[in-house]
């Protein structure tokens, strides 16, 4: 197992990539056949009570879909990019409307991948991570646009005055200048507020401000604010007995990786989840106002695609997605998407580098 504690290592998120598909529409101001999945699942944020099918709009009842077929689907892209487990939440209209863990969590016999099996969310953690944020900043702990130094200053970058003008809302949106992970020593790659830098390292470092203007650890924010409200029984950031019996081995080309072991909070890759878990922070901020101000645009990326905050823009000519992406560079691979005029959303997680390419079949075929 790989421990790390520091920043020196590389994150393999990038985005900016082009991306071909998108979530479907499902009103009649689309021109395409869309697919919905018509399983209907009752539930809280304790479990998963019945199911039974239902049409989820009249107009498109001929393309729904039972469970049963889109779990054949699923299973149809793991065998062809030899995804060896998933876990995996839809939503739709503010209700789950699919769950499902599948394949193989690693190679001992009873390796079967259950609900209940952890992944690393990796940068999935960011999103997360923002919300927690703004919920601080609404109870005016912190101050979105107040330079952090005023809270904590960074000792890596005393040496660059430009770094006093780093805030909160630039480190969200990728905008501080500090790059993804240093290499030897710390430095600003543009100045803060400028340009779009993908960075890791600014949210290590705004993880470590909220620690201070809290006067707790991180792990235990995340866990009185976010973890416990929202019933994510079986959501970690940091090592436990539960953790080591659950979690899933990542693979990269076949060959088992060495996971990520955490004594803390990294804010920017450290949570372990699963979809069951997940999809209820994804049901809590795409049905709170708070999601309103992370969906504001920041900074174009490159056309179609924008930073806002914690979470990216992807446009098209039918309705704008917000979503995000994680791989930890160990195997595991994660991607969650928002379509708020459709009330529609889904994320899963693998354990294999092939984010991409599952996210292009997932979306084609909900786009058909």
């Amino acid at each position: 197992m790989i421990r790390r504690e520091g920043f020196n290592w590389i994150d393999f998120d990038f985005e900016g990539q082009n991306q071909k598909n998108r979530l479907f529409c499902g009103d009649n101001t689309c021109s395409m056949r869309y697919v919905f999945i018509g399983l209907f699942i009752l539930y809280s944020f304790f479990g998963v009570s019945q199911e039974r099918m239902i049409p989820k709009f009249a107009d498109v009842q001929k393309d729904s879909v039972s469970a049963e077929e889109f779990t054949s689907f699923l299973q149809g892209v793991m065998d062809s990019l030899d995804v060896p487990a998933l876990s995996i939440a839809v939503a739709s209209r503010g209700e789950l409307v699919y769950l499902r863990a599948m394949g193989k969590k690693n190679d001992a016999e009873d390796g079967r991948c259950k609900e209940e099996t952890l992944f690393e969310a990796a940068s999935l953690t960011k999103p997360f991570f923002a919300v927690l944020v703004h919920q601080l900043a609404e109870e005016s702990f912190i101050d979105l646009d107040q330079p952090l130094y005023t809270y904590l200053p960074n000792k890596d970058l005393e040496n660059d005055p430009r770094y006093k003008k780093i805030t909160a809302r630039m480190i969200l949106s990728h905008t501080s200048g500090l790059p993804n992970w240093r290499k030897d020593s710390l430095s600003l790659q543009a100045n803060p507020g400028e340009a779009y830098i993908y960075s890791g390292e600014g949210y290590e470092y705004l993880g470590q401000v909220v620690e201070k203007v809290m006067n707790m650890e991180l792990a235990e924010v995340f866990y009185q604010r976010l973890l416990k409200p929202l019933g994510m029984k079986t959501s970690f950031f940091a090592e436990n007995e539960y953790l080591e019996k659950h979690i899933a081995t990542g693979y990269i080309q076949g060959e088992p990786q060495d996971r990520i072991v955490a004594d803390e909070a990294h804010p920017a890759y450290g949570l372990r989840t699963n979809a069951r878990d997940y999809i209820k922070f994804i049901l809590f901020i795409s049905q709170s106002e708070l999601f309103n101000e992370l969906k504001v645009v920041q900074k174009e990326v490159k056309p179609g695609l924008s930073v806002c905050q914690g979470i990216f823009r992807k446009d098209s000519e039918l309705d704008p997605v917000f979503y995000h992406t994680g791989n930890n560079g160990d195997g595991f691979t994660a991607r969650f998407e928002i379509d708020p005029k459709q009330k529609f959303s889904y994320v899963y997680f693998i354990n294999t580098n092939k984010e991409k390419e599952f996210s292009e079949a997932l979306n084609a075929y909900f786009h058909q």
